[in-house]
Protein backbone atom coordinates (compact mmCIF):
# COMPACT_ATOMS: atom_id res chain seq x y z
CA UNK A 1 0.00 0.00 0.00
CA UNK A 2 1.32 2.87 -0.64
CA UNK A 3 0.57 6.42 0.80
CA UNK A 4 1.36 9.98 -0.67
CA UNK A 5 1.93 13.09 1.30
CA UNK A 6 1.50 16.36 0.03
CA UNK A 7 1.42 20.11 2.18
CA UNK A 8 1.35 23.61 1.27
CA UNK A 9 -0.46 23.48 -2.15
CA UNK A 10 -1.14 26.99 -1.46
CA UNK A 11 -3.91 27.16 -4.15
CA UNK A 12 -1.57 25.94 -6.94
CA UNK A 13 -4.05 24.45 -9.68
CA UNK A 14 -0.98 23.05 -11.40
CA UNK A 15 1.14 21.58 -8.39
CA UNK A 16 -2.50 19.77 -7.39
CA UNK A 17 -3.02 18.39 -10.64
CA UNK A 18 1.04 17.37 -10.73
CA UNK A 19 0.16 15.69 -7.47
CA UNK A 20 -2.59 13.49 -9.20
CA UNK A 21 -0.77 12.73 -12.04
CA UNK A 22 2.22 11.39 -9.68
CA UNK A 23 -0.15 9.40 -7.48
CA UNK A 24 -1.44 7.27 -10.22
CA UNK A 25 2.22 6.65 -11.57
CA UNK A 26 3.55 5.92 -8.30
CA UNK A 27 0.60 3.25 -7.88
CA UNK A 28 -0.22 5.19 -4.29
CA UNK A 29 -3.76 4.27 -3.13
CA UNK A 30 -4.25 7.13 -0.57
CA UNK A 31 -3.01 10.86 -0.66
CA UNK A 32 -3.35 12.59 2.16
CA UNK A 33 -3.16 16.46 2.16
CA UNK A 34 -1.61 17.49 5.12
CA UNK A 35 -2.97 21.25 5.20
CA UNK A 36 -2.49 24.71 4.01
CA UNK A 37 -3.88 23.89 0.69
CA UNK A 38 -4.91 27.48 -0.16
CA UNK A 39 -4.95 31.12 1.41
CA UNK A 40 -7.65 32.55 -0.01
CA UNK A 41 -10.30 31.45 -3.07
CA UNK A 42 -9.34 33.55 -5.52
CA UNK A 43 -10.50 31.57 -9.13
CA UNK A 44 -6.71 29.82 -8.73
CA UNK A 45 -7.60 27.92 -5.48
CA UNK A 46 -10.97 27.09 -6.16
CA UNK A 47 -9.44 25.45 -9.83
CA UNK A 48 -7.06 23.64 -7.55
CA UNK A 49 -9.81 22.44 -5.56
CA UNK A 50 -11.82 20.98 -8.81
CA UNK A 51 -8.60 19.27 -9.72
CA UNK A 52 -7.94 17.73 -6.90
CA UNK A 53 -11.44 16.82 -6.29
CA UNK A 54 -11.62 15.37 -10.11
CA UNK A 55 -8.97 12.81 -9.05
CA UNK A 56 -8.47 9.27 -10.00
CA UNK A 57 -12.16 8.17 -8.27
CA UNK A 58 -10.42 4.82 -7.01
CA UNK A 59 -7.84 7.01 -5.08
CA UNK A 60 -8.89 8.01 -1.89
CA UNK A 61 -8.05 11.61 -0.58
CA UNK A 62 -7.39 13.23 2.80
CA UNK A 63 -7.11 16.22 4.29
CA UNK A 64 -5.76 17.83 7.78
CA UNK A 65 -6.89 21.11 7.43
CA UNK A 66 -3.95 23.72 7.64
CA UNK A 67 -4.24 27.03 9.64
CA UNK A 68 -4.50 28.87 5.86
CA UNK A 69 -7.41 26.69 5.04
CA UNK A 70 -10.86 28.05 5.31
CA UNK A 71 -12.61 25.17 6.84
CA UNK A 72 -16.71 25.37 6.24
CA UNK A 73 -15.69 26.44 2.77
CA UNK A 74 -13.70 23.39 1.82
CA UNK A 75 -16.28 21.12 3.52
CA UNK A 76 -19.06 22.23 1.79
CA UNK A 77 -17.10 21.10 -1.31
CA UNK A 78 -16.08 17.97 -0.36
CA UNK A 79 -19.22 16.41 1.04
Amino acid sequence: MKVLLVGDTHGDAKFISSINRLAKTQGARYVMQLGDFGYDFSPNVLASIRAWLDGDERRKWYWLDGNHDQHDYIRSEIR
